[in-house]
């Protein structure tokens, strides 16, 4: 019987999926949203930032966890607290009974 990745150590999707962790989603979504609010291309926040625009890109699509020394960076270029990134956040991020540790 073959088994389904789980994840890594560290709580990661399996790389395989292409699908990121539903709050690295939900952060991205928000990201690009607010991104294109201020008129900025991924290019514009990335050069905002010293990101790459491939890692703007990524993290926009939730592909990549951000740590949270870029996401107050990322805030600061978007000129939103950090929690605006977690507004609107269903509670399906963290289903009942699962740790938000």
């Amino acid at each position: 019987m073959v088994k389904a990745p789980t994840g890594n150590r560290r709580g990661r999707p399996p790389i395989s999926d292409g699908q990121g962790h539903s709050i690295d989603r939900h952060v991205g979504t928000r990201i690009k949203a607010r991104r294109l609010i201020r008129g900025m291309t991924q290019e514009d926040l990335a050069e905002a930032v010293s990101f790459s625009f491939q890692q703007v890109q990524k993290y926009e699509r939730g592909a990549n966890r951000i740590g949270a020394g870029r996401l107050y960076q990322l805030a600061r270029a978007l000129d939103v607290p950090v929690t605006y990134f977690f507004e609107e956040m269903e509670d399906a991020a963290h289903p009942a009974g699962q740790s938000v540790h």
